[in-house]
């Protein structure tokens, strides 16, 4: 991350230490006070009292904490005193946790990649320091802050400069739910396009060549879903076969409406309409063009990119690869019924996301719906066209 990125972003990372030994808070702030981590000094704040811990960390006031364990001293059997604060951390909000105790055997459970546990034994304080080193390397509290920060501004510009500025043509439905409704609506816009690029460069501060983003442009992680949500299949869904060695992809381009399972509904299919999917590097737009490179070849690329491909471009669709997902051509001519229970036991890589999955749709509907017509003739039509 390049340097200019503390000075965009600005402040120290808010550390928040719970601790109920007075000389152990001294002493982790005097360790790592000086300590700079993604380009930012380290602010420490020590707590001893569990009520004020929990409702700063519901403010969402702390980037990371650093917790112990036992209320007193360490002991087995003795009071874990901190594990109830992770527990309610969790249950009220995100923030990265690394429990500090002189007594981490048996607590090993805890432990995940957003939870350390670190021993306050010999060199215990640098094992402290490495561990939120490797928080930060991971970009979670900093993914955690932007994430925060972007939301709290979302809120504060729509309800200052909008809200209160139109507050008549709320007025009537502020006592029904339809005004919340209006809100969480506004708000879910804010994590669009334009919103993913602000946090995306506080974070990661400017991208590296070549990530760049236009504007009018949208990165292929965008277009998905990914895990996907519930156990139904979606339209949209991209999920694997494996037959005889290949992986066979499939991608649903059946209503979600008629497989949901949700509330005790039945669904309205027994089967599932899919389209098969193949890796673009295998297309032979692509296999030429990477054989031997010119500009022509490349213009043929970008055309299979774009879904305007010279011949029948309403028969393919691209999609674009992002983490295990590959570049892919489907293909409106392998189609595929499969058993609605089959689908929901295939792995389902992700699913498009709005209006990705429903572009899909739409050009498998204008494919499917072509209507031949015999072509007129030019010659007569020629002779006959300015008379």
């Amino acid at each position: 991350m390049p340097e200019e990125a503390e000075d965009k972003n600005g402040g120290a990372w808010n550390v928040l230490v719970v601790e109920d030994d007075e000389t152990v808070r001294r002493q982790i702030k005097e360790y790592l006070e000086d300590e700079v981590f993604a380009f930012r000094k380290l602010h420490m704040s020590d707590i001893g009292d569990l009520s004020e811990a929990l409702n700063l960390i519901k403010e969402r006031k702390a980037d990371l904490v650093i917790l112990d364990v036992y209320r007193g001293a360490a002991k087995p059997g003795g009071e874990q005193t901190g594990v109830l604060i992770l527990e309610s951390i969790k249950k009220s909000g995100f923030v990265p946790v690394v429990l500090y105790t002189a007594l981490p055997e048996g607590l090993e459970e805890h432990k995940s990649i957003f939870i350390r546990l670190v021993g306050k034994d010999a060199g215990g304080l640098e094992k402290l320091k490495t561990e939120i080193g490797d928080l930060f390397r991971l970009f979670i509290p900093q993914m955690h802050r932007a994430v925060v920060n972007h939301l709290d501004q979302a809120l504060s510009s729509y309800m200052w400069e909008f809200v209160q500025q139109h507050w008549g043509e709320f007025e009537p439905i502020v006592e029904k739910p339809e005004f919340l409704r209006l809100v969480i609506q506004r708000l879910a816009m804010a994590f669009t396009h334009q919103g993913i690029e602000e946090m995306t460069r506080q974070v990661y501060g400017t991208p590296a060549a070549g990530a760049v983003v236009d504007a009018d442009k949208v990165h292929p992680a965008e277009y998905y879903i990914k895990p996907p949500i519930g156990k139904d299949p979606l339209l949209g869904d991209i999920r694997i076969r494996e037959d005889a060695g290949n992986t066979i992809y499939l991608v649903v381009l059946w209503p979600s409406c008629d497989m949901v399972s949700t509330a005790g509904r039945e669904p309205k299919t027994d089967c599932v309409l899919c389209a098969r999917a193949k890796p673009a590097k295998d297309a032979p737009e692509v296999v030429d063009w990477t054989s031997s490179p010119s500009s022509n070849k490349q213009k043929s690329v970008e055309g299979l990119i774009k879904n305007m491909r010279d011949k029948s471009p309403d028969r393919y669709h691209f999609l674009p690869g992002v983490w295990d997902l590959p570049n892919l051509v489907v293909d409106f001519q392998d189609l595929e019924h499969v058993k609605l229970e089959t689908i929901r036991g295939l792995r389902c890589l992700g699913t498009l996301a709005s209006p990705f999955a429903e572009a899909v749709a739409t050009r498998f509907q204008r494919y499917i719906g072509r209507v031949g017509t015999l072509d007129l003739d030019l010659t007569l039509m020629l002779t006959r066209i300015s008379k």
